[in-house]
């Protein structure tokens, strides 16, 4: 479970559920949708993303990062709080933050304080369950995948630059100043071949 909580006391709370059969969108038996208060009485909602849907309970295979938004007009300090992490003691489990360009090791520290200065927060945090060794590349290793229009890659050294190139080599989205082994980038480009750049290292995706 993740909780989010301000000034030590819990606002809202997810499950997030480990199923190996997961489908990538809502399935009616085993997630729930997150009900939002139209007057706002819980000052932060806490909620899970799936196929662009917020929900308090998830499936989830973890073979991508699961997104964590929060709704909230409250600004300062705010925690994260994880729980249930003994059930996966024998893999890592890491908090990445996009806006702090950090990860966390959730069995070092379960939990994250940040400080939150523009109210709603989307595409900031990402939580990564190690089932696929990702955590053990090689010096200079690099995995990319694709999940619908988002572009995920990892890294075993910290990021400092991504390209996206067509096959003429054209640039059609650049991202600097990185600094993480985590990076997410929007990509809504048609069908075809493209090239992503990791510094000196290129690499060729399909999108379909």
């Amino acid at each position: 479970t993740v909780d989010v909580l301000r000034d030590k006391e819990r606002h809202s709370g997810i499950r997030l559920v480990y199923d190996e059969n997961a489908k990538p969108v809502f399935e009616r038996n085993k997630d729930a949708y997150t009900l939002f208060q139209t007057d706002e009485v819980k000052p932060a909602v806490l909620f899970s993303i799936k196929n662009d849907e917020a929900l308090s309970i998830q499936t989830t295979d973890f073979q991508t990062p699961v997104e964590l938004g929060i709704r909230t007009t409250q600004k300062g300090l705010l925690t994260l709080q994880f729980s249930g992490l003994e059930n996966f003691i024998d893999y890592n489990v890491y908090l990445y933050d996009n806006e702090r360009r950090s990860r966390q090791d959730l069995h070092e520290k379960d939990t994250y304080v940040f400080n939150n200065t523009e109210g709603n927060i989307r595409n900031r945090f990402f939580l990564q369950l190690d089932l696929t060794g990702i955590d053990d590349l090689p010096t200079g290793g690099i995995i990319i995948r694709q999940e619908q229009n988002q572009l995920l890659i990892y890294a075993s050294e910290n990021l400092q630059s991504v390209e996206v190139l067509d096959i003429q080599g054209r640039k059609i989205k650049e991202a600097k100043n990185i600094n993480s082994t985590f990076y997410q980038m929007e990509l809504n480009v048609p069908a075809g071949v493209y090239l992503v750049k990791t510094g000196a290292t290129t690499h060729k995706i399909i999108v379909r």
